[in-house]
């Protein structure tokens, strides 16, 4: 098991420079134009401020990722490479350079005939050492010896490729003139000898484990809300079970109440039937006669 770690994270954003725009360039092929971090290679991480905010944390702080082998390391490395050189290139050479063509009339033959002079191989020459030059000059690559080291191999291997993917950019009369050289080139073995199949690159790693955060973020926060809802209804339950204890006690109080003054109105009655009672027995003792007038 290896243990990687990351402190070279590209989270800027930068444009692909270019001059005037062309009248036919709305015609060409292959149009993908947006360059992000320094390649596209996070195109589908970087989709807002707060995803380059974290992007730009992770590289502060390093990410560490875990590989089988070597060799696992050197794949992702050499892919890493290759979506950091892609966008380097293409700002380099697409929409900067392009193939001249020049026409001249020769009046020494009887008739006059055109012909077309092209600096094809003076301008394969530029890009080549542009392409050379990528592992050292890149500021995406160079500031991470792993990376660097990858590029160097991934240039060795795709030299000619590249140079003729680039060349077709700067020919006026091809299809591809000034469209961007996608990192997609990356793995698509017919072109370049990038990314080997399922191998991914860092950015491929780093998104994914923005993935994982995400999901456990939303889990906690689903859990959290589950813990919400459950205390708010026990709450509610207890509510309800605290205000129907306290109209039992209150319809009690009320029937004791009710008993209480039944049986209090009760004993007053008795009382006084006894009292009255008491009172005409006295009178009936008093109207008796003395035993002497007997």
């Amino acid at each position: 098991m290896l243990l990687v770690l990351l402190l070279c994270i590209p989270y800027t954003t930068n444009a692909t420079a270019r001059g005037p725009p062309r009248a036919n360039r709305g015609n060409r092929l292959n149009r993908d134009h947006a360059v992000l971090g320094g390649s596209d290679m996070l195109d589908r991480v970087i989709r807002s401020a707060e995803t380059a905010e974290r992007l730009q944390k992770a590289a502060k702080k390093g990410e560490e990722f875990v590989f089988n082998s070597k060799e696992e390391v050197d794949a992702v490395f050499r892919c890493t490479a290759c979506f950091m050189a892609i966008p380097y290139l293409n700002k380099k050479v697409v929409g900067r350079w392009e193939i001249r063509t020049i026409s001249s009339s020769s009046s020494s033959s009887s008739s006059s005939s055109s012909s077309i002079f092209t600096d094809r191989y003076k301008l394969r020459e530029k890009v080549r050492q542009v392409v050379l030059q990528t592992c050292t000059q890149a500021e995406t690559i160079k500031k991470d010896p792993p990376v660097q080291e990858a590029c160097s191999g991934f240039i060795q291997d795709n030299l000619e490729d590249l140079i003729d993917l680039l060349t077709l950019r700067t020919d006026p009369e091809d299809d591809l003139f000034e469209s961007d050289l996608s990192v997609r080139l990356c793995r698509d073995p017919n072109e370049l000898d990038g990314c080997e199949p399922g191998v991914p690159s860092m950015a491929d790693l780093l998104q994914n484990r923005f993935k994982e955060e995400d999901n456990e973020a939303a889990a906690a926060a689903a859990a959290a809300a589950r813990t919400r809802e459950e205390r708010t209804l026990k709450q509610k339950k207890t509510r309800q079970k605290k205000l129907k204890q306290k109209e039992e006690e209150k319809h009690n109080d009320a029937l004791k109440t009710k008993q209480t003054t039944k049986k209090t109105t009760k004993k007053t009655k008795k009382m006084k039937k006894m009292k009255k009672k008491r009172i005409v027995k006295k009178k009936r003792r008093v109207k008796r006669k003395p035993r002497s007038e007997l």
